[in-house]
């Protein structure tokens, strides 16, 4: 993807209306291409402003009535006068007006938010790691070989447990782009299922028991525990990627 394609995808990718296969390819650009990630970054800043702020207001009953009057159909007459004009002209414009200003405030409130632009990286970058079957840049069940590979990669330490006794080996690891930053990705599989776990700091965030989605058609986990953000995507059933959950809370409490 150049960069003429991805400026005219950049609304559509951002609104989460682009295939997996291109938001993989777009997502791809994004982490060589500063000026089409600045691009992004500032259409995602201005849709949160308008978010934050924008405020729906409804026209007074009364107000809306005496518009209704003023707009309806008349007989016409041989001759009006300017006040006249004026008042219709003047009700017609405010009209106009007022719907534009909901129809503008409506889209503002309706367009996704910063957890679903992130579900939507998340995804893609899942999807491109399918598509171009780069699962990890470490391949190993081994997580003493696996955890020292991202030694000096990243500015933390992710854990790194292999659950090949429950059912889900541990296939590697890589480095992966999201949130705007480089993060470590670890990959599992559970029986034809391929799953992959993104993991950084958040010190911000709160412990959270998880919050789930479902986009184009692959199930998302996210949680928060001991400063740490995970989000975890496959094809495989919510309640599978439940119990992996599980099985990743339980290794770091040990």
């Amino acid at each position: 993807m150049d960069c003429t394609e991805a400026k005219n995808y950049l609304s559509a990718y951002i609104d989460g209306e682009t295939d997996p296969s291109l938001s993989a390819r777009y997502a791809q650009h994004l982490t060589a291409c500063s000026e089409c990630r600045h691009a992004c970054e500032e259409l995602l800043q201005l849709r949160a402003t308008l978010k934050s702020t924008a405020r729906v207001h409804t026209l007074p009953v009364q107000l809306r009535m005496q518009l209704q009057r003023e707009l309806a159909p008349k007989k016409p007459e041989s001759s009006v006068s300017k006040s006249g004009f004026r008042t219709w002209l003047n009700a017609g414009l405010l009209s106009a007006c007022s719907a534009a200003l909901a129809m503008t405030l409506t889209l503002a409130l309706t367009l996704p938010g910063k957890s679903e632009v992130l579900d939507q990286e998340i995804v893609a970058s899942h999807y491109r790691s399918l598509l171009a079957n780069h699962l990890a840049d470490v391949a190993s069940s081994d997580h003493h070989t696996v955890k020292p590979w991202f030694t000096g990669k990243l500015d933390y330490a992710p854990a790194v447990n292999d659950f090949s006794a429950d059912g889900f080996p541990l296939i590697g690891g890589r480095l992966d782009y999201v949130d705007k930053r480089t993060v470590a990705a670890l990959a599992y599989r559970h029986n034809n299922h391929l799953i992959n776990v993104f993991m950084w700091p958040d010190s911000t965030a709160k412990a959270t028991t998880g919050t789930a989605a479902t986009l184009q058609g692959f199930n998302l986990l996210q949680w928060n525990d001991a400063g740490m953000s995970y989000h975890a995507v496959s094809d495989m059933s919510a309640a599978e990627l439940e119990k992996l959950r599980g099985l990743l809370l339980a290794a770091a409490q040990k």
